[in-house]
C-alpha cells in the first residue's frame, strides 16, 4: 500500500517516469493475480521474460524488493528505496521549476 501511494503522488502523472515490477512469482496467473490484489497500476514483468528484458543486469543487491533508478541511457541515478524516492522527489522538483 505504501509504495502505490509513493507511485501516485511522485510516478503516475509523470510521462518521464516509469516504475516496473519484476515478479517472482512462477507461474503468469499468480503475477497477475497478486498484481490485481495489490492494487499495482505498473507493467510487472514476469520471471520468463526477464533475462530477455535485461532488467537483472541493474539489480543491485540481492533483497527482495530492490529498487534502482534508471536515466533514458540505462545508467543508475539512484539505488535502495529510499535513495530512489529522494531523487525522484529532486528530479520532479526540478521539472516543475
Amino acid at each position: 500500500p505504501q509504495l502505490v501511494e509513493k507511485y501516485q503522488s511522485k510516478i503516475a502523472d509523470n510521462p518521464e517516469i516509469a516504475l516496473i515490477q519484476i515478479s517472482r512469482d512462477k507461474r503468469e496467473g499468480d503475477a497477475s493475480r497478486w498484481a490485481k490484489e495489490a492494487g499495482l497500476p505498473w507493467l510487472t514483468v514476469l520471471p520468463i521474460n526477464v533475462g530477455r528484458s535485461k532488467l537483472m543486469d541493474y539489480r543491485t543487491v540481492d533483497a527482495t524488493p530492490f529498487y534502482t533508478l534508471l536515466n533514458t541511457e540505462g545508467a543508475a541515478l539512484a539505488t535502495g528505496a529510499e535513495e530512489v524516492f529522494s531523487k525522484l522527489a529532486e528530479l520532479t522538483k526540478t521539472e516543475s521549476e
